[in-house]
């Protein structure tokens, strides 16, 4: 199954729509927040937001456009989110 098959199947409903998405970018989209963030439970909690806003969003999705690109970028947005919710520390 491509992506745009498995999001045309995530939005009618179909489960296995969402799992393939997530199997096949599940650990580069934490990748890119373990990058970011620097530690790993940062970057699981940053890789799961990120699938729940990308599920919600899919109707948002571009038919065409690399899926992986559009849900990379909804992950490092939200890392630089994160990044910027962080206390500074003044030495």
């Amino acid at each position: 199954m491509d992506d745009e098959e498995a999001v045309r199947l995530a939005i009618d409903g179909d489960p296995s729509g969402p799992e393939a998405l997530l199997s096949r970018y599940g650990m580069s989209v934490y990748n890119v927040g373990l990058r970011m963030l620097g530690n790993a439970a940062d970057a699981e909690d940053a890789a799961q937001d990120v699938f729940l806003r990308a599920f919600s969003r899919l109707h948002q999705y571009r038919q065409g456009e690399p899926f992986g690109a559009w849900l990379h970028g909804i992950a490092r947005h939200r890392c630089l989110d994160l990044l910027r919710s962080r206390p500074t520390i003044l030495t």
